[in-house]
């Protein structure tokens, strides 16, 4: 699903920590793009390996320095076009597919992307470049300060259902979609923060039960595998469902799920995730590439088998 961090002119930058969790949680790609006083935006991306990420963060000058720009980062999980550094974002707002794909470069206005926009790209480029290209692009032409006019920010953020991170040569930005503020930081989803590995509960366990009107109660004294799990607010509302009827569950801020589509819910003071048999995630698919991600002792936490 990748993640946008938007870090304002006067914020710190995320520390370290954070920015090796977003990489750990969406490993397939990195960048950053960055107003510094010239009045351009500098887009710097195609970072496949932490070394050489954060050596480019570190590069950007002193805390006190970079504290003073205006930053967006972007790490990404692939979805369309592959995995390859021209496809890691952000993008200048061109429609060519050139610029597009350069890895280095200045632009006046450049965007970053989180999620799945419902377009078919032209073979070897991304969603987001496709957008861009044919969509994004001419309507800057026409109006070029579309980005400071939220009626047209809420008209893209319907078009594309997923959300946008823009940064334009003054240091201004904007986003569209919802965004979880910390520490003065904007992040588009909760892959900053470490993935939760369920522990699995004996059957003396004390059962975990969620009573809500929407939800109903569950019981599960049973024992399963560990399993690494997502928040389900990184999906849309309606994508978890109960089993049988299909019906859709408004609330989903405090579940997580399986890439099988299996829902849970934690108990953080004994450190337990209890599955939800009643509940089913739908968008289940969007993390079977999770699969792929190798973590190491120098990893945020080990990786469990499905």
């Amino acid at each position: 699903m990748c993640i946008i961090a938007v870090k304002s002119k006067g914020v710190d930058m995320p520390s370290e920590d954070t920015l090796r969790t977003m990489w750990v949680n969406n490993p397939h790609g990195a960048g950053i793009m960055y107003a510094d006083g010239s009045g351009k935006v500098l887009i710097d991306k195609g970072y496949m390996d932490w070394t050489s990420f954060i050596g480019r963060i570190k590069a950007l000058g002193e805390p006190e320095i970079v504290k003073e720009m205006a930053v967006v980062l972007h790490f990404r999980i692939a979805t369309h076009g592959g995995i390859n550094p021209s496809n890691t974002h952000p993008f200048p707002v061109s429609e060519r597919i050139r610029a597009l794909k350069k890895l280095r470069g200045a632009c006046k206005v450049g965007v970053a992307h989180n999620g799945i926009i419902p377009i078919v790209p032209r073979k070897g480029i991304s969603d987001t470049m496709e957008f861009i290209a044919s969509e994004l692009a001419p309507m800057a032409e026409r109006n070029p300060k579309w980005y400071k006019s939220s009626e047209t920010l809420e008209r893209i953020g319907e078009r594309i259902r997923s959300k946008l991170a823009v940064l334009d040569g003054s240091g201004y930005t904007c986003v569209t979609g919802e965004f979880i503020e910390e520490k003065g930081v904007w992040y588009s989803n909760t892959s900053f923060r470490p993935r939760v590995s369920a522990i699995t509960p004996f059957r003396d366990a004390r059962p975990y039960e969620i009573d809500t009107e929407d939800i109903g109660t569950t019981d599960i004294p049973w024992r399963w595998p560990s399993v690494w799990l997502m928040p389900v607010d990184e999906c849309d509302s309606g994508n978890v469902v109960r089993v049988g009827d299909h019906r859709p569950i408004a609330d989903t801020e405090d579940l997580w799920c399986s890439r099988t589509g299996r829902v849970y819910a934690i108990d953080y003071d004994d450190s337990i995730a209890y599955r939800l048999d009643n509940l089913t995630c739908t968008r289940a698919p969007m993390f079977a590439n999770m699969d792929a991600v190798k973590f190491d002792d120098g990893g945020v936490l080990n990786a469990w088998p499905f």
